[in-house]
């Protein structure tokens, strides 16, 4: 996006209308800098997943140190400040859940992910340690079927956001081929229990469409510089739900700046979440906002992910210390009028803290009377708040 435009459109988003040279070239330059990831693009760094995370950038990512900059600047340029967000709230929420776990007893699944560790193999002597593991799911899977799961009772997340006023959008994993050793062990042909019945994930997700939930693709770990394969699997989703989907989130975040948004732009998206840490919460651009990072399409930035705030890889934090970090999210959000982004994994539901901290973080979210919007509705706002 041309320079000018994207200053100009993050100024709005930001609840200021006034001219892009009310800023010194320096915060021109900034926002740009930011908003365009140039840090990462100029930095090699990556995670073992191929990632960009907070440990490579130099900015306080802790913070949406953008947002209070450029808001600051403009406040005492005497230039007013107006609420962009709909019904009059402060500041607003997206509830997302990532899809790629259905079952912890499906010996079918299991198998798939056996056979995928076969293939990625080194050695010999570790293809012969799994052998054994293929067989003997291979034949479980046959005689015995799973006929109940842990994890069975997703409408538990349905139903609680509901009894709020809230909704969220689910991005769903269906990839059937070209995998990776990093992907899921599910696909859309696969039995749950929902609500009582055991159906299919393909019924599934058309059940929570009808529910008023919003589906996205979770793309494969290898789709991130893969036009084919997006194209594929966004193709397969949108026969499952009957209507286009354009929204999307990497599948481990696996995401490269240099291509990854040309892949979705190409493939006909309008609206990633990806652009957040895989072992930290935070800011990755500094920003709270949704912002563009090419002509109809928009980032909505992961900011808070229930991994991140529990995996041992990650921050590690005990049920008070999570919510006094939901709270601290939360604040900053707030202050700078901002989006505030959530990532929770249906298949964490058995997990107690995770659990716990979800309704907490809902709770809290309702009392502070923010705006609950589905991607598709900040998209659509963003392009109302920044026409001409």
């Amino acid at each position: 996006m041309e320079r000018h435009l994207l200053i100009k459109n993050y100024i709005r988003t930001l609840g200021f209308i006034c001219p892009v040279n009310l800023l010194s070239e320096k915060d021109q330059d900034r926002i740009v800098y930011c908003l365009t990831h140039q840090e990462e693009k100029d930095n090699k760094n990556r995670d073992e997943w191929g990632n960009w995370e907070h440990v490579y950038t130099v900015n306080d990512f802790s913070a949406p140190y953008l947002d209070r900059h450029i808001s600051e600047v403009l406040t005492e340029a005497g230039v007013k400040r107006n609420n962009i967000w709909p019904e009059g709230n402060d500041f607003a929420f997206c509830l997302t859940h990532d899809l790629d776990v259905i079952s912890e007893s499906d010996f079918i699944q299991l198998n798939r992910r056996y056979r995928r560790l076969f293939q990625y193999a080194t050695s010999v002597k570790e293809k012969a340690r799994l052998l054994p593991y293929i067989v003997y799911t291979r034949i479980k899977s046959i005689l015995n079927p799973v006929r109940n799961d842990s994890l069975w009772f997703y409408e538990k997340w349905s139903d609680v956001e509901k009894s709020y006023g809230f909704t969220s959008t689910y991005f769903v994993y269906v990839a059937e081929q070209n995998l990776h050793y990093f992907d899921c062990d599910i696909m859309p042909s696969d039995e749950m229990q929902y609500r009582g019945k055991k159906i299919k994930l393909s019924a599934y997700i058309r059940l929570l469409k009808e529910e008023g939930f919003e589906i996205g693709l979770h793309g494969s770990y290898l789709t991130f510089d893969n036009l084919n394969f997006f194209r594929e699997q966004k193709k397969r989703l949108e026969s499952i739900t009957g209507t286009p989907v354009i929204c999307t989130r990497q599948h481990f975040l696996h995401y490269e700046i240099h291509k990854t948004p040309s892949i979705h732009k190409d493939a006909g998206i309008n609206i990633d979440s990806t652009l957040g840490f895989n072992t930290n919460v935070g800011f990755r651009a500094g920003t709270s906002m949704p912002y563009f990072l090419a002509e109809n399409l928009i980032e909505i930035p992961q900011i808070m992910m229930d991994g991140a705030l529990f995996n041992e890889n990650s921050l590690h934090l005990n049920q008070e210390q999570a919510n006094q970090k939901i709270i601290e999210i939360i604040d900053m959000v707030e202050a700078v009028n901002g989006c505030l982004t959530i990532n929770f994994h249906p298949n964490y539901l058995n997990r107690e803290i995770w659990w716990n901290s979800y309704l907490f973080l809902l709770s809290e979210l309702k009392r502070r009377k923010a705006w609950c919007g589905s991607m598709e509705e900040i998209f659509k706002l963003v392009n109302e708040v920044c026409a001409e």
